[in-house]
């Protein structure tokens, strides 16, 4: 694994975010899972103000725990969901979500 999100989109003065993974494992733990080959391309620091985060679902190479938080402590963004991810937001206190099918 060597990318940092699967997409990064600017359209509008928007910056939209899909499927972030910024961590060194697609792993609930970062001590053992896949390893990514190569650094991110960037760190979420340096990333454009982030309005909004697309998650298409809900594996470890898609919804990366580590990289949600740091975004929504950075950025707040708006996090649109696949249906049935909003309780793992919630249980990590992160409420600005929306699902949809």
């Amino acid at each position: 694994m060597d990318w940092a999100c699967h997409f990064l989109i600017s359209i509008n003065g928007k910056h939209i975010l899909t499927d972030p993974v910024f961590s060194d494992r697609a792993s609930p733990s970062q001590v053992v899972g896949p390893k990514r080959a190569t650094p991110p391309a960037c760190a979420i620091k340096d990333l454009p103000p982030i309005d909004y985060v697309v998650l298409s679902h809900d594996h470890y190479d898609h919804l990366d725990e580590n990289s949600v938080l740091e975004l929504n402590e950075h950025f707040k963004p708006q996090f649109i969901l696949p249906l049935k991810c909003g309780v793992w937001f919630d249980k990590r206190g992160i409420h600005n979500w929306v699902e949809l099918d």
